[in-house]
């Protein structure tokens, strides 16, 4: 028995060899041509799940045993039981002609798909319904959704205001999924995305003219309305954000049309839909091309600046600061028109002890920017008295990180062009070192020595500081009270 075992192994074995070579010394190398059929088959199909990890089936969770055999979807890749793999059929965009095995779940996106290209709105109806019901369990796989998306974008300029409404949801499902962006920018679903946007806001008006109406479908094709404006919204503030997407969203005048949305509030809009609509443009604005592209738009630095002093939405807010600061980085003509447009009262403004935290941080980056300009200079110092503000940050404020400083000091130094500012800048030094001299904390002592060695980096403020008396009374005061501040000393010599 065991002999005839061994000559049947040996002869399995030889079989996977379809030819051998024999080397010098006589030895014989077997070429295992199975094996490199094996690794172009794993090459040719990549997406398809490793069957040697997966012990039952991904749809009805039976455990596969001897005989219980694991099948492949030739469109999803996973792995399933022989009886949920039952259905087959061509799937042409991954070039199997003839039909192949699917799961069930891929099956019914296939035929799905192949409905939604019916003349008849019914059967439109039925296909896009389906679609959105299936679509959410495969929306991260890179197969399902290129299979899927073409049938999208023809059904995307439907009229049917329920069609536009599945469409817009099953966009959002995909956008959600961020592999899926690729693809998306690929087949230029921008177009879809905007029509989807301007159908529902025609049928808004219209349905809104009828207000009087007492007709129940007209109020539920309203509120349809309403919900496609809101999935729609959703997935372009996503892909707003999305470097695949970003120019393709903003070319050939979708930019504009996008901007004329947020001033032209719409009976269909909700307050979220409007607020979407603000944030991706903003998020488009942060990308280099299309903030300038942007600027150039009327009403568009307008738009930036009235979201940028807006106190009930952070989101908006300092995304607003953030295109502000990036087309401050532009160059010389838009910081000055930044600054003739009110930019420099809206920074001031955030400057207060009321702003939170990252719409300060912003703002001090954005007048880091727009005081490169000499006009900024006298209103900074005479209108917003921002000298006051930043030196109280500077000297008073514990815990203020090593670049913020830096950033304060760097901005006082260049305020300082002018004699008249410069003696302002110094008094409110002395006047801040006055104050705390009589009661000096070690915490503080050291948040004084940190502001002093920033300003120092500017030459005429290294030079007023050492002659200044106030200065160095309150260097000697912080000594004798705490020998461990010996370091001003030290920085003063």
């Amino acid at each position: 028995f065991f002999s005839v075992m061994e000559e049947s192994n040996e002869s399995n074995v030889l079989a996977s060899y379809s030819s051998f070579n024999v080397t010098p010394s006589g030895a014989i190398e077997l070429r295992d041509v199975g094996a490199e059929k094996n690794d172009v088959k794993k090459e040719w199909r990549s997406y398809w799940v490793d069957d040697t990890s997966v012990d039952h089936c991904s749809m009805c969770e039976k455990h596969f045993r001897v005989r219980t055999r694991k099948h492949h979807c030739r469109l999803c890749g996973g792995v399933f039981c022989r009886d949920c793999t039952q259905n087959k059929t061509p799937i042409y965009c991954l070039d199997y002609q003839q039909p192949v095995r699917v799961c069930e779940c891929c099956f019914r996106i296939i035929c799905f798909k192949s409905l939604s290209y019916s003349p008849t709105l019914e059967t439109q109806i039925h296909a896009i319904q389906g679609l959105e019901r299936f679509l959410p369990k495969r929306v991260n796989n890179r197969q399902v959704v290129n299979h899927v998306i073409p049938a999208l974008i023809v059904l995307g300029t439907s009229t049917s205001q329920i069609i536009l409404l599945h469409i817009a949801s099953a966009i959002h499902h995909i956008t959600e999924d961020f592999d899926n962006h690729i693809l998306l920018a690929e087949y230029g679903i921008s177009e879809t995305i905007l029509h989807i946007i301007h159908s529902s806001i025609q049928q808004g008006r219209f349905l809104a003219s009828l207000a009087n109406s007492s007709d129940e479908n007209m109020k539920e094709s309203f509120i349809e309305c309403r919900k496609t404006l809101a999935l729609i919204t959703k997935a372009l503030s996503i892909l707003s954000s999305s470097p695949e997407m970003q120019i393709q969203l903003a070319s050939e005048g979708r930019l504009e049309k996008l901007l004329k949305l947020c001033y032209a509030p719409e009976t269909a809009f909700t307050e979220e839909v409007h607020d979407l609509l603000l944030l991706s443009v903003l998020e488009l604005s942060l990308h280099d091309k299309i903030c300038v592209d942007l600027f150039s738009l009327e009403k568009g630095l307008e738009l930036l600046l009235s979201l940028a002093v807006i106190e009930d939405d952070d989101a908006l807010q300092i995304t607003a600061l953030s295109a502000l600061l990036k087309l401050a980085q532009q160059d010389g003509n838009k910081r000055r028109a930044i600054i003739e447009r009110g930019a420099l009262g809206v920074a001031c403004k955030l400057l207060s002890e009321d702003a939170k935290g990252p719409q300060r941080r912003t703002s001090m980056q954005l007048l880091e920017e727009l005081v490169v300009e000499d006009m900024a200079h006298e209103p900074l110092v005479r209108q917003y008295k921002l000298v006051p503000i930043l030196v109280h940050f500077l000297f008073v404020k514990l815990g203020l990180k090593e670049k913020n400083r830096t950033m304060i000091a760097k901005t006082l130094g260049l305020l300082g062009n002018r004699n008249e500012h410069r003696n302002i800048i110094i008094s409110e030094i002395s006047n801040i070192l006055k104050e705390s001299s009589l009661n000096i904390s070690h915490a503080e002592a050291q948040q004084t020595l940190c502001a002093l060695k920033s300003l120092a980096a500017t030459e005429w403020l290294q030079q007023m500081l050492c002659q200044s008396k106030v200065v160095k009374d309150y260097i000697k005061n912080a000594t004798g009270e705490h020998s461990s501040c010996a370091a001003l000393v030290d920085w003063m010599n």
